[in-house]
């Protein structure tokens, strides 16, 4: 009996170690803003902490810097990664198509709502926060975001990203200057480094939600997980003298 009970003891210790190493090296874990019932839909939007050139005219480009692991963290949903596309107007592709539109509420990483619904991102509609946070809530390196964007999402003309002097947006603006500038267009050549904006995938709430493991519940396992090893053993020692 006691040999079970050692094994399963044994076997906890060692589940508790794994969850507690794999939750302390994971990247971002987002949650699920308040108010959202199981099946709702809706998207969430962060600026890039780091930042880079304008040049390239291919939406790839872009893409893959909003996805990259030192922007996003590595940033999971009920435990899958966040596929993330720019708010960026290249050449022959408009920011508001590479986006997507599907009528679902956009948020920040915090839970705090940016718009009702994606599509009034570009309709001029008055975002509720602006999009001025990280994924981990903190600062970009500039407040001055690239876009190439009009305010409705599509390519500003010849300012488009990849061109001389791209349009850019600001990440502390709630109006239609998040996204475009307008008249200071002109400011910025494309060889300098600005933060972009991401937009997410359609993400959906689940039916029934997965608790995550706290890492800091980890030493308190552990220390539970060791009383328990240590009894048995007392006990064991303390038969054998009997016996």
């Amino acid at each position: 009996m006691t040999r079970h009970v050692r094994s399963w003891a044994l076997a906890a210790l060692v589940v508790v170690c794994t969850s507690s190493l794999t939750s302390a090296y994971a990247g971002i874990v987002l949650t699920t803003p308040s108010g959202l019932a199981p099946g709702a839909h809706f998207r969430f939007a962060y600026v890039t902490p780091t930042s880079t050139d304008a040049t390239s005219n291919s939406i790839s480009t872009y893409n893959t810097f909003v996805n990259s692991s030192e922007n996003t963290d590595n940033a999971t949903y009920e435990g899958t990664a966040v596929h993330w596309s720019a708010v960026a107007s290249v050449s022959g592709v408009n920011a508001s198509a590479n986006v997507g539109t599907y009528n679902y509420p956009v948020y920040l990483y915090n839970g705090s709502r940016v718009v009702s619904s994606d599509a009034n991102l570009w309709n001029g509609t008055t975002l509720d926060n602006n999009i001025g946070s990280t994924l981990s809530g903190g600062s970009p390196q500039d407040d001055n975001i690239w876009t190439g964007s009009q305010s409705d999402g599509t390519a500003y003309n010849s300012q488009t990203l990849g061109s001389a002097k791209p349009r850019y947006g600001r990440d502390d603006y709630v109006d239609s200057h998040w996204i475009d500038m307008g008249g200071n267009q002109n400011a910025f050549l494309s060889t300098r480094n600005l933060p972009l904006f991401g937009i997410s995938d359609v993400l959906t709430v689940p039916a029934a939600a997965v608790p995550e493991i706290d890492p800091a519940m980890g030493g308190s396992a552990l220390s539970l997980v060791a009383g328990v090893l240590a009894m048995i053993e007392q006990r064991r020692r303390r038969a054998m003298l009997v016996a």
